[in-house]
């Protein structure tokens, strides 16, 4: 296995267990974010690169405790999308042409989403998030998934 492999795949389980009760396109939206947020140079302490954006997660989510668990079913044809995507995203291949990851402002500036919650779950939101993030307007809705620049 090379460590692109490792990134992608990586990155594919933190996508899907952080987006998947919201459906594929929710876990791709928190792909791009993801994306946004290795291109922003966000990191952990103790990883760099895609590996570094995924250890630190856990420092900027909603909730104080991240899934951390569970496993797609990979005989569904859309997961298997899905990883495809991670590879393409990880690897630069691809550009995000739904507007998944990024918002159009007025002024035809793209600008990157690098947040998102779920809004049934509120009432469980970290005050660190509370104060920093939800109180601007998301962006993306995407079921109950928000997303904020």
């Amino acid at each position: 296995m090379t460590w692109k492999e490792v990134e992608v795949s990586e990155a594919f389980l933190a996508a899907w267990r952080l987006g998947h009760h919201e459906g594929l396109k929710a876990c791709e939206a928190v792909l791009w974010v993801l994306y946004n947020r290795f291109k922003a140079g966000w990191s952990s302490a103790n990883q760099v690169g895609w590996l570094g954006v995924i250890d630190a997660i856990p420092a900027s989510h909603y909730l104080e405790s991240v899934p951390t668990t569970g496993y797609p079913d990979f005989a569904d044809l859309n997961v298997r999308r899905l990883l495809l995507r991670a590879e393409d995203i990880v690897a630069e291949r691809c550009l995000d042409s739904a507007g998944l990851g990024s918002i159009l402002e007025p002024s035809g500036r793209r600008t990157p989403l690098l947040y998102w919650a779920d809004a049934g779950r509120t009432a469980e939101w970290r005050q660190w998030f509370r104060e920093r993030v939800s109180g601007r307007r998301h962006r993306l809705t995407l079921g109950n998934l928000w997303f904020w620049p």
